[in-house]
């Protein structure tokens, strides 16, 4: 059995000397890229081939992209889209954030509170006055501000 030969980095299962050589110096000649300062450059050959050329590729991406909330909608930075790892965030659209399902007694309204860093509303049942919104919660009330027993609640 034959084990087979290296021919200018080609291996043939045959011993058929009838095949040219590959000759690297018959190859045309290979420009380097200027790779990114994100890429970096490696070379490569073609199958069947023994000429090179040399390509620049992408670092491995370390921030993972981010998982957004209820009404969140993922984007992307758009100066950084050029980039092997472009920069992602998440943006609030509150025309995506689940409806309520509550259903509020007699006398109360659902009231909906915003919370700072989260883009979808609370909801709860609860009667609104000049300035303070009053929650009802199990014969006891909690609000905004001052918080006074309703008798409604």
């Amino acid at each position: 059995s034959f084990a087979g030969i290296v021919r200018c980095g080609l291996i043939t299962e045959s011993c058929d000397w009838s095949v040219s050589e590959c000759d690297p110096h018959a190859c045309p000649p290979v420009t380097t890229p200027d790779c990114r300062e994100d890429q970096f450059l490696v070379e490569v050959r073609e199958d069947n081939s023994c000429c090179y050329s040399f390509l620049c590729v992408c670092e491995s991406c370390i921030e993972p992209v981010p998982a957004c909330s209820d009404g969140e909608i993922l984007a992307v930075n758009l100066s950084t889209t050029n980039s092997c790892c472009p920069q992602y965030h998440c943006v609030c659209d509150v025309n995506l954030c689940p409806e309520s399902s509550l259903t509020c007694s007699p006398g109360l309204s659902l009231v909906q509170t915003t919370h700072p860093g989260h883009c979808c509303p609370d909801h709860r049942c609860g009667t609104h006055t000049h300035t303070n919104t009053h929650f009802c919660t199990h014969n006891s009330c909690t609000h905004t501000s001052k918080c006074t027993h309703i008798p409604s609640c």
